[in-house]
């Protein structure tokens, strides 16, 4: 641990300097603005605050100059989707995280970040639960948060997108048998599975614009939920994140937001796992009957025979 960090507040002492130095160039203001402002209260506050004296003073003479006591922002490192998706790759080890951080930084010809700025930067961006998921799973996260509650939003507010694995076979035109997955949007606030998709094979990025295009529309086919959210958070999975699947949200005017997950090998990052059995128990049926399907153009090949006419079905 260095003079910077504070294991028992969470927050280093530079951050909680930030915070307190307002407040304590604010107070020496309105003692001098009454004549009471003396050399022993600014040592008194450069004593607590951890700086020297001359500091202070600087800071009482910026304030008089710029009229607010806020101080001047630092330049720090921020959680980045390079930084993120580097502490995915290294399941939450700090690190390791920093070893390929830096090495990125001297192949491109940047000052790389220090070990400490890294913790500093974690420890204020990111919480606990959120680094025990990356670095154990899901079950990790939980117990820094038992009931695993997201933020409450309203309804539209944020939807969540990920593929589920169906536990299913379904017979191709060839007499093989294929896997099936279930691509679904779900929305945040009402548990709603908004739009689904279902794909024979393997899923891919028109699974992910069938699906979408499921959960957008309504009207006789589709609904009663639909419309456009504020926001979708996804995965970082290749499918989510295509150029095709950006573009389709862009012109929709819908931003997304990743949320990283350990990336070991054989394991699939999710949004929410446990979301997966709901959305499988709620779309049992869909393979039961017919039903008009959104076209998932832009990739070879054809839905198999069994699932044409399925809702949602992608090729």
């Amino acid at each position: 641990m260095t003079d910077e960090e504070d294991s028992a507040g969470g927050a280093s002492l530079a951050d909680r300097r930030e915070l307190l130095c307002a407040v304590a160039v604010r107070g020496l203001q309105q003692r001098r603005a009454g004549g009471e402002l003396t050399t022993a209260r600014v040592r008194l506050v450069a004593s607590s605050l951890g700086v020297s004296v001359r500091t202070v003073w600087r800071w009482l003479a910026r304030a008089e100059q710029t009229g607010s006591a806020e101080p001047v922002p630092r330049a720090r490192l921020e959680i980045t989707d390079e930084v993120g998706e580097v502490l995915a790759d290294c399941l939450g080890n700090v690190k390791r995280a920093h070893e390929e951080l830096a090495r990125r930084a001297c192949v491109a010809g940047r000052r790389p970040p220090g070990l400490s700025t890294l913790h500093d930067a974690i420890r204020r961006d990111l919480t606990p639960g959120f680094m025990a998921g990356l670095r154990e799973g899901i079950p990790a996260a939980r117990d820094y948060d038992p009931a695993f509650r997201r933020p409450a939003v309203g309804r539209n507010e944020v939807w969540e997108a990920d593929h589920q694995h169906a536990p299913l076979r379904v017979v191709l035109p060839d007499g093989s048998l294929s896997r099936v997955w279930v691509t679904w949007y779900e929305d945040r606030a009402t548990s709603m599975v908004m739009g689904w998709a279902v794909t024979a094979s393997s899923a891919h990025r028109d699974s992910v614009l069938a699906a979408l295009r499921s959960a957008v529309l309504m009207g006789d086919d589709y609904g009663p939920a639909g419309g456009l959210p504020t926001m979708v958070r996804i995965d970082g999975g290749a499918d989510f994140v295509s150029r095709a699947v950006k573009d389709a949200f862009g012109a929709l005017g819908v931003p997304l937001q990743r949320v990283y997950t350990p990336r070991a090998q054989g394991r699939r990052g999710t949004v929410e796992p446990d979301c997966g059995d709901a959305v499988l128990r709620r779309s049992a049926p869909l393979h039961q009957g017919p039903a008009p399907r959104p076209p998932a153009a832009g990739r070879p090949g054809r839905p198999a025979a069994g699932l044409r006419g399925v809702r949602g079905v992608a090729a």
